[in-house]
């Protein structure tokens, strides 16, 4: 299982950036007690909002006051970063169990001592 946090679409926006930023230290905080693996969409899209998000203009509120277009979504360079950034991360996670395999630190501690023995 995976869990991504959240990107913000108005990070000029300053209650919208207290909000994620808020958001995702409580998605850290579930994801690492129940040790599942972060990607950190929030970082990805950092910078780079208005080519990644749909009617994405300023940055600010005003933004959405647009009656067609809310800059709330990914357009399609957004959800091919996202993808993207997931399949990286799934990729770190495959070759770090591959290399706890190839050492041996996958067996149970009552396998391990017992061959040790």
């Amino acid at each position: 299982m995976l869990v991504t946090t959240l990107y913000n679409p108005l990070p000029g926006f300053a209650p919208a950036r207290e909000f994620v930023e808020g958001m995702n230290s409580i998605i850290y905080d579930c994801a690492s007690y129940y040790k599942f693996p972060v990607v950190d969409l929030e970082k990805g899209f950092a910078h780079n909002e208005a080519y990644l998000i749909d009617g994405y203009r300023t940055g600010s509120v005003l933004d959405l006051m647009n009656p067609l277009r809310k800059p709330i979504l990914p357009n399609n360079a957004g959800h091919k970063l996202i993808a993207h950034l997931i399949t990286q991360r799934l990729s770190q996670l495959l070759t770090k169990k591959k290399q706890s395999q190839k050492s041996g630190t996958n067996r149970p501690g009552k396998l391990r001592r017992r061959l040790t023995t």
